[in-house]
């Protein structure tokens, strides 16, 4: 039996059992299922490019003009939330029981936020806005051509 599942019964114990493959704990119902699902769907997106794009450009239309408030509202509750959390009593409740230390200090998981930060924005910006100067999708810089040499060496 796994030894983190602690004093489940032996019937949790057995539905809740993961394997270990290629050295990594996984919880087979819902690794196979969404990797599943991520292979069925990235295979339609690749046999029907077309309709894919229709479909999820619409969706994303739909989305975005439906719920554009709600999605700013929520973020704006959210934050206020977290905010109570911190100057609240439950700001205080630690992890792991009463007796326990944290592994790590204030300053270095501020530290770590900010690193995974940055590594997120470079690994997104980094492939996105150079992409975008080429394509076009937001305009260009300097108002080059989308997809012309100039456009090709703006976005280098």
């Amino acid at each position: 039996m796994n030894t983190s599942l602690g004093n489940l019964s032996s019937k949790e114990a057995q539905a809740r059992k993961n394997i270990n493959f290629l050295g990594l704990d996984i919880n087979s119902p819902v690794f196979f299922i969404s990797s599943g699902l991520a292979i069925i769907f990235s295979c339609l997106v690749l046999l029907y490019p077309e309709a894919s794009n229709h479909l999820l450009s619409d969706t994303r239309n739909f989305v975005v003009s439906r719920f554009d408030t709600l999605f700013t509202l929520c973020m704006s509750a959210f934050t206020v939330i977290i905010f109570f959390l911190i100057i609240s009593p439950f700001g205080k409740i630690t992890l792991g029981g009463k007796d326990s230390k944290p592994e790590f200090g204030f300053l270095s998981w501020v530290c770590m936020l900010f690193a995974a930060g940055v590594g997120i924005g470079m690994t997104f910006y980094g492939a996105a806005e150079p992409l975008s100067y080429y394509t076009g999708v937001f305009g260009t810089p300097l108002n080059v051509i989308p997809q012309s040499e100039a456009g090709l060496s703006i976005s280098l």
